[in-house]
């Protein structure tokens, strides 16, 4: 564990104060749900249902200040952009390809925005992340167009977790949630202009990661 005695979740909790002190802008998405460093054995890395956030212990464990900055820039960034309601018939159509294309976008964004001054880095053991110059500019659907076919078929790890790919890629793992939970979020944060993060509840068990 980095920085002697902070346990896992001192060290979540002092990231995320860090980055509303940094990008105030995504405070209001990062008061939305809950955020939870977990021991689960089927949590490899992290994940997000669109509202709440899940955090391996020993992942966190692995991770130096910055590059735990870029792992819930990377969480936050999915909620904000919605990208289980956004992109749904690109989930249904080939789910592996939907998550690399969206990680790329969020990756690339965060390096542009975060990496320059060190304070959000992908290092260590997320630099193999996905993570491809080529796409600067592209949404999702564009970036699904040029990636090829994944593994996993339509439906998107319905039941179960994305886990890591054999050449180390990062996915974001989403579970949906319903709709009118998310919704009383959103009026807790209205005041603070929250942009809203929504997962609705039609889309099925599909879990997209960080891994």
């Amino acid at each position: 564990m980095f920085l002697g005695n902070l346990t896992e979740e001192q060290r979540l909790s002092k990231a995320v104060v860090k980055i509303m002190d940094k990008a105030p802008y995504l405070s209001a998405v990062l008061m939305i749900g809950r955020r939870e460093i977990t021991d689960n054995p089927k949590t490899r890395t992290a994940y997000t249902n669109g509202k709440d956030e899940f955090y391996s212990r020993t992942f966190v464990a692995s991770l130096n200040d910055a590059e735990l900055r870029f792992l819930v820039l990377h969480e936050v960034y999915h909620k904000l952009f919605k990208h289980l309601t956004t992109w749904k018939h690109l989930w249904e159509k080939d789910a592996d390809r939907t998550n690399r294309a969206a990680d790329h976008v969020i990756n690339i964004k965060i390096v542009d925005e975060f990496s320059q001054d060190g304070f959000a880095t992908m290092t260590g053991v997320l630099e193999g992340g996905c993570y491809d110059r080529q796409y600067v500019g592209m949404n999702t659907q564009e970036v699904f167009n040029l990636l090829p076919p994944g593994n996993g078929g339509g439906g998107g790890g319905r039941g179960g977790e994305v886990g890591r790919g054999g050449d180390g890629e990062l996915f974001l793992r989403e579970r949906p949630i319903a709709l009118a939970s998310l919704e009383r979020e959103r009026a807790r944060a209205e005041q603070l202009f929250v942009v809203e993060a929504v997962a609705a509840d039609d889309v099925g068990q599909q879990r997209v990661g960080a891994e």
